[in-house]
């Protein structure tokens, strides 16, 4: 069976080290928001606006806790993106609030998320299966399956207003 949890100081040292800098990058999100939800409070605008703050805090734990349950590692570049993209649509377009402010930014952040979803779903096949041995389209419609059920499960969550301050 393959060794699926490495242990840090096992690492290579620029494993190490890019680990450390996603984890500062975590610490500087859950901070930021942890900021913008305190400052929410005290202007008096909790109104829809401690949701987004409290959901995104938990999206960016998310992988850690995953790796603690599952005890196997997930890739730094995986992790890197998943925290880029948590720093995009999180903090940036709910917190802040860009998704009202700029036009283009939630499409942009859709189309994004449509890869995003698609290399989950090649992950997903490459970690159960023997991908070398699939046919090519099931593979494709496989990683389009996950993008479509991540898109209905998100239009069933409730909405928070992201859009604005």
């Amino acid at each position: 069976m393959k060794k699926n949890w490495i242990k840090f100081k096992e690492f290579s040292k620029r494993d190490k080290v890019f680990r450390i800098i996603i984890m500062i990058m975590t610490a500087v999100l859950l901070i930021s928001t942890f900021v913008y939800l305190i400052n929410y409070v005290v202007s008096g605008n909790t109104q829809r606006r401690w949701f987004p703050c409290a959901g995104c805090m938990i999206v960016y734990i998310l992988p850690y806790i995953y790796e603690l349950i599952f005890r196997r590692r997930i890739s730094n570049m995986i992790l890197f993106l998943y925290t880029f993209y948590s720093f995009l649509a999180g903090l940036l377009g709910c917190v802040v609030g860009l998704y009202g402010k700029i036009v283009w930014y939630d499409i942009f952040i859709h189309t994004l998320a449509g890869y995003t979803f698609a290399t989950l779903g090649l992950l997903i096949v490459s970690r159960i299966f023997d991908y070398k041995k699939l046919n090519p389209w099931f593979i494709a419609f496989f990683a389009l399956l996950v993008t479509l059920c991540a898109e209905y499960i998100w239009t069933k969550f409730p909405r928070s207003n992201c859009s604005g301050l």
